[in-house]
């Protein structure tokens, strides 16, 4: 009997925590239309199956006179194990060690791995990454004829996708003989103007845009973790089990922020300084500038819009050491986009004022996630949008490119 009530409690607490799992992921009420409602249903006859088990393979290993104590091992690691890693789930806990830039995760996210110039990148063995370590196609070089290309330098709100929306706004009813436009990304979670300046200099020659836009701004007077980005080494080493597939696991994840909190990676501590200084932020922009207009390819500065000045700053952000205080993460970001502002009239320079666009919207909440840094699809739409009119200005007002 106690084998029984063992085993049923085993099954019993993953199966409860399961539950709120996954009804804290899907509403009820759209468990039916989800794509996972074929999963959960498996999920529910699985453990269904299983708690009858529990209840009668106990008492048939005893009537056969057959041994039944590895029913109480499996049922100790259920206990220890599952249990409390479904509990983890059903809780939403999540821990990646290191410093956690950029947009919300969710179940497309990929690990970042170190890159000497820039940091991090995405790994390029990843689907839907090129072999340049960013979300995008591989990229054509020599650069196709007939083609407006259009390079984009940013950090997560940029890596969200709106420059593919760019590109299928421009190329909407454009006749077979016009110009056909096309976006190159290069923007990654967690990236800062200094990356943005590392990209130019690294990649800008090789892409051969007919046009840059620029949108950096957040993690640049976020606080520094260890140095400040153009002093910084990248990421700190990763172990061979942080590499390995025990790293999605919640348990293993609770060790490891245990262990990051009783002994911090130098690498992971605050030092009280921005990522990159104003100063630095106007000769990045500046210098990402130069780079292109030397090449005689206009650059387009873009703001980062933000709904925290009507809806307040999230307290996540304070919580995580991004900054120090609600009233300093607003007076930074104005000020870092007000040095935007003047970059932008320099010569073979462009403006698209978002946070002052949006500023004028109505119904924001609408527009950005909750953290109030990156948007939904209606305010990537309405960014697309904006970027698409002033780009096809820009590309009317120059020479066309040429003709297959």
């Amino acid at each position: 009997m106690f084998t029984r009530w063992a085993l049923l409690g085993s099954v019993g607490c993953p199966a409860v925590f399961s539950a709120v799992w996954i009804f804290r992921a899907v509403p009820f009420g759209k468990l039916l239309d989800h794509p996972m409602f074929t999963s959960v249903l498996v999920a529910v006859l699985l453990f269904s199956l299983l708690i009858v088990l529990s209840w009668w393979v106990p008492g048939f290993l005893h009537r056969k006179g057959l041994p039944s104590t590895w029913l109480l091992a499996l049922a100790a690691f259920n206990l220890v194990i599952v249990a409390p890693e479904m509990a983890l789930r059903a809780a939403g806990f999540k821990y990646e060690s290191g410093a956690q830039y950029g947009k919300p995760r969710d179940k497309a996210w990929v690990p970042l791995v170190p890159d000497k110039d820039l940091m991090w990148t995405f790994p390029p063995s990843t689907p839907g990454v090129n072999s340049l370590g960013f979300h995008d196609e591989e990229i054509q070089s020599p650069k196709p004829d007939g083609v407006y290309r259009i390079l984009f330098l940013g950090d997560s709100c940029t890596e969200q996708g709106f420059p593919e929306t760019v590109e299928l706004f421009l190329n909407t009813g454009k006749a077979d003989r016009a110009p056909r436009f096309e976006s190159v990304t290069m923007a990654v979670t967690g990236y800062t103007s200094h990356q943005g300046r590392v990209m130019a200099e690294k990649y800008g020659a090789m892409v051969e845009p007919d046009l840059v836009a620029v949108c950096f701004g957040w993690n640049d007077h976020w606080q520094a973790r260890g140095a400040p980005d153009a002093d910084h080494k990248g990421l700190p080493p990763r172990s061979c089990w942080e590499q390995s597939r025990l790293s999605n696991l919640r348990l293993f994840q609770a060790v490891r922020r245990m262990a990051t909190a009783l002994s911090p990676h130098p690498a992971d501590l605050l030092i009280g300084r921005p990522r990159v200084s104003p100063d630095q932020y106007r000769e990045n922009l500046i210098k990402i500038g130069e780079f292109f207009s030397a090449r005689d390819v206009p650059v387009v500065y873009i703001t980062a819009p933000t709904s925290q000045y009507r809806l307040g700053v999230p307290d996540e952000l304070i919580e995580r050491g991004f900054v120090k205080d609600k009233a300093t993460a607003v007076k930074l970001h104005k000020s870092y986009n007000q040095i935007a502002r003047e970059v932008g009239k320099r010569p073979m320079s462009h403006l698209i004022d978002l946070e002052a666009e949006f500023e004028r919207l109505p119904n924001l909440e609408e527009l950005f996630m909750k953290d109030g840094i990156h948007f939904t699809p209606t305010g990537l739409a309405l960014v697309a949008k904006r970027v698409s009119d002033m780009a096809h200005r820009i590309a009317a007002s120059r020479e066309p490119v040429p003709q297959n």
